[in-house]
């Protein structure tokens, strides 16, 4: 089973609290405590995490507080790990990656709007402020008044059309072809675009802030963790994750720079190792995600 956990303020899931807009180091950190807490509700002794696009930090920090409770530098739901607790009986199986962004890796390569968001999220001070308010209300009037518009007027037809002849046109043919190929992936795409903003469009400028950062307060410790975990005198590999990042290497909404970054500065790129890299020569974001979609799946799913 295969199961798409929404965060703070998407869908229907309740908004972050106010406190988190201006840490996004807790923000994330609270997400992280959700999906544990997921996993006790739901009774699960082993499960696989696939982090999609903006979803790839998010299974990093996931993984970064499983190495932390099994080394016994603290729980899961101590994020931090400045709390000392037993490590978990649950089993993480496997962690993938999938075209997952990683911006402290850096914007090389980025198509514009994306790079747009990346300096507006280097500002700091009031530019900071001024800028986010501003991306929030232009999100927000987007949200309520031409998306709004958009969704109940435009025939469905007529707005594919709309998304791959503007929204698309800086990206890959590959990826520009994936709607156009298969209306029916389209039209499940603009009824997930209406959910996840049906609470308005803040969680979306908060979700830029949370990424497009240049370190993830989890980056040290991962990488740390990950190594003790595979030394050769303490390895268990029962307690090790498979880890694996697919990545398009036409993909512009998060270009090859960042698996690259995750696999050589976190993981330490070495062959054999449980982490490993797999590319795909003619694949950009959309299309790595929608065509690849059975084998990441298999690849979660296998023992």
């Amino acid at each position: 089973r295969v199961f798409a956990i929404d965060r703070p303020g998407f869908g229907r899931s309740s908004p972050s609290p106010a406190a988190d807009w201006n840490d996004p180091d807790k923000y994330m950190q609270s997400f992280v405590s959700d999906v544990w807490d997921f996993v006790e509700a739901m009774g699960w002794t082993n499960f696989s995490i696939d982090g999609v696009s903006g979803g790839g930090a998010y299974s990093l920090a996931i993984l970064d507080s499983y190495l932390k409770s099994k080394l016994g530098s603290g729980n899961c739901k101590d994020t931090t790990g400045t709390t000392e607790g037993p490590a978990i009986s649950c089993h993480l199986e496997a962690v993938s990656l999938v075209a997952g962004i990683f911006c402290p890796a850096g914007t090389d390569g980025m198509f514009p709007p994306n790079k747009k968001l990346a300096s507006i999220a280097s500002l700091r001070g009031w530019k900071s402020a001024a800028a986010y308010f501003g991306l929030l209300l232009l999100a927000s009037v987007q949200r309520f008044v031409l998306l709004q518009i958009l969704l109940r007027f435009v025939s469905e037809k007529r707005l594919l059309k709309l998304a791959s002849s503007s929204a698309m046109k800086d990206l890959p043919e590959v990826d520009q072809n994936v709607f156009a190929d298969d209306q029916a992936i389209g039209l499940v795409f603009l009824n997930d675009v209406k959910e996840a903003l049906r609470q308005a469009a803040g969680p979306l400028v908060l979700e830029a802030k949370v990424l497009f950062r240049e370190k993830y307060y989890f980056e040290e410790s991962l990488r740390d963790n990950w190594a003790k975990m595979n030394n050769a005198e303490t390895k268990k590999s029962q307690d090790i994750p498979r880890v694996t990042l697919f990545q398009g290497q036409c993909d512009v909404n998060v270009p090859p720079s960042h698996a690259h970054h995750v696999h050589e500065r976190i993981f330490g790129g070495k062959a054999g190792s449980s982490a490993r890299l797999v590319e795909f020569a003619d694949m950009g974001h959309l299309s790595l995600i929608v065509k690849k979609a059975d084998a990441i799946l298999e690849s979660a799913a296998r023992k």
